[in-house]
């Protein structure tokens, strides 16, 4: 059994389905710290909410979310489109939507993950700056 090195969490593949850190941070056994329990992890989303300073963020928290609900909803309009072009009664349209659609949900997908992604990227270099300016001040004292 191995655990996220990031967050805690039992890792049942190469990702942590928790924070979506790669397998190179695994922790074996029972070395693993403590992670929250469901109920902090709401607090803390609401504390985020209502954080009018803006010190903690919610769209990190959240951005997993948005995306399964994006590839549900294409995957949902995907199929709706397959079964409307054979509801058409068109020749060949529902061979060709039968074609055409995947490529096309796998290609918005694709550019909706890679929006998603820079999001994210965008928080994390928010908090590595936020670390390397609290190291280099913590050296100066």
């Amino acid at each position: 059994m191995s655990f996220c090195g990031e967050c805690g969490s039992e890792m049942k593949g190469p990702f942590c389905g928790t924070c979506g850190n790669s397998s190179e941070n695994r922790v074996l056994g029972d070395s693993v710290r403590q992670t929250p329990t469901a109920s902090l992890e709401t607090k803390a989303f609401l504390k985020s909410l209502f954080d009018f300073k803006f010190e903690s963020f919610i769209t990190p928290k959240i951005i997993r979310v948005f995306y399964i609900i994006v590839t549900l909803a294409y995957g949902l309009l995907a199929v709706a489109i397959v079964f409307s072009a054979f509801a058409s009664g068109r020749r060949g349209a529902g061979a060709l939507a039968l074609f055409l659609v995947p490529i096309g949900y796998l290609f918005y997908l694709g550019f909706v993950r890679i929006g998603f992604e820079i999001i994210f990227l965008l928080f994390q270099i928010g908090a590595d700056i936020r670390t390397i300016a609290s190291k280099i001040t913590e050296e100066a004292q």
